[in-house]
């Protein structure tokens, strides 16, 4: 009987990594010139011997060396990685020689010029070689020629002084380049001080309504002409641990154009009206609970009476028939100003498998948003007295309306001291809308 032979696990087991470890240092280790040869290894018999398989394709096999070279063979000055099916150099970011002067990957599979963004922080590099890759074959995926993709990494790597065979002329450098540039600090979000008001409420409003069980008060929110589309993506390759949850029959309604080829799938994917947008949103987008803390706004444009801006953060599926999977999320909103209000016309909706950081941090975030199990007029009459008596307190000391005392002591987790501060840092900076205080 013949079974399939599954292949060697890329990753190094623990028991194996000394052996790798004292072959390297005694075999391919020359302790005189300090080079450090690792070329061809998957064809090397000694290591198959150990029951050891190097796939430099693969990024936990390179991991593995790249460890092991930084804690004990740290003073190698030339290092071949020839031959080696080597596909990219994402993981060689983290490799940390100081006195590296000479590295090789020739004959192997790199095909990006960008890769070599990856050994910036090797500042003593001066010679690489690069031949026998596809990116230096004359068909190459750019298309470009030697000359320029020496020239890129020049640029990349200035200090370097031959690439191949080829003797490279200094390269010329402004004052940016060596100078240290201070970047200013990033903003957790970009809203415009005029749309602060609008953004607030319309997150409050729009995301208490979609998290209500059977969504049916979501009409008010659309236009009648309004479009809608979903685009689900794979982080297969992701560099950062990510949890994996099934898209289920979801996945068959996304228009990720990366995968949906056909021009009529294209079209009939794309929900136009505000039925047709509020039968998919009721009846085949899952049950939700969204966390408020996550959320990121940015604004994109506010011109001719319209309102684009994406809103990222996370929600939880809570459908009883599954596992109440994690998701990370992304929406652009058009909205327009009409006779009726300010209306969405066009919704897309990204969604990815979230990260194991940003789960952990959902889980134990102290917020508690509203539930899709209950309908939006249970959570509004879910205000108990206590609350209630807290909202009439603080709208007579802060001066605000009801509707935005609310706010504000949600926003805080009910927190009486902390919307206080809140109130007084944003009254002093002029941020709160004059809407606020209207009480008629």
């Amino acid at each position: 009987m013949v079974g399939k032979v599954s292949a060697p696990i890329p990753s190094m087991d623990e028991d194996l990594r000394p052996h790798f470890k004292d072959y390297l240092l005694s075999r391919r280790f020359n302790q005189q010139t300090l080079q450090l040869d690792l070329s061809n290894l998957a064809n090397d018999e000694e290591l198959s011997s150990l029951g050891i398989f190097p796939q430099f394709n693969k990024h936990a096999f390179i991991r593995d060396v790249v460890d092991i070279i930084n804690k004990d063979i740290h003073m190698t000055r030339q290092l071949d990685l020839g031959s080696n099916n080597i596909m990219n150099l994402y993981e060689f970011r983290n490799l940390h020689l100081n006195n590296l002067v000479q590295l090789s990957f020739a004959s192997n599979q790199l095909k990006n010029v960008d890769d070599f963004d990856n050994l910036q922080h090797l500042s003593q590099l001066v010679h690489i070689y690069i031949k026998n890759n596809p990116l230096t074959l004359s068909n190459n995926k750019s298309n470009n020629s030697i000359d320029n993709i020496i020239s890129i990494i020049q640029q990349k790597l200035p200090q370097l002084k031959r690439i191949d065979d080829i003797d490279l002329k200094p390269a010329i450098r402004f004052a940016t380049d060596i100078q240290t540039i201070t970047l200013p600090k990033s903003l957790p979000h970009c809203v415009p001080h005029d749309m602060q008001g609008f953004i607030t409420q319309f997150i409050e409003q729009f995301y208490r309504l979609f998290d209500t069980y059977g969504r049916s008060e979501l009409h008010a929110c659309y236009h009648d002409l309004c479009m809608l589309s979903l685009c689900i993506t794979k982080l297969e390759d992701a560099h950062v641990p990510i949890r994996q949850y099934k898209y289920g029959s979801l996945l068959s309604e996304s228009r990720n154009l990366q995968f949906v080829a056909d021009n009529n799938k294209r079209i009939s994917l794309l929900r136009h009206g505000k039925t047709a947008v509020l039968d998919f949103l009721r009846v085949k987008f899952p049950l939700t609970k969204h966390d408020g803390n996550s959320f990121h706004v940015d604004f994109i444009s506010t011109a001719n009476n319209r309102a684009i801006f994406t809103i990222n953060g996370l929600y939880k599926e809570v459908d009883q028939d599954t596992n109440n999977p994690i998701r990370c999320f992304q929406r652009t909103f058009t909205c327009a100003s009409t006779t009726t209000g300010i209306l969405i016309v066009a919704d897309h909706i990204i969604l990815s498998s979230a990260t194991d950081a940003q789960i952990s941090k959902m889980t134990h975030s102290s917020t508690t948003p509203s539930s899709s199990t209950q309908s939006s007029n249970n959570t509004n009459t879910n205000i108990d007295i206590q609350n209630q008596q807290m909202i009439e307190k603080f709208s007579q000391q802060s001066g605000m309306n009801i509707e935005y005392s609310t706010l504000c002591l949600q926003q805080n987790n009910w927190n009486y001291n902390k919307a206080a501060e809140v109130f007084l840092d944003l009254q002093n900076k002029n941020q709160i809308p004059p809407a606020a205080f209207n009480k008629s």
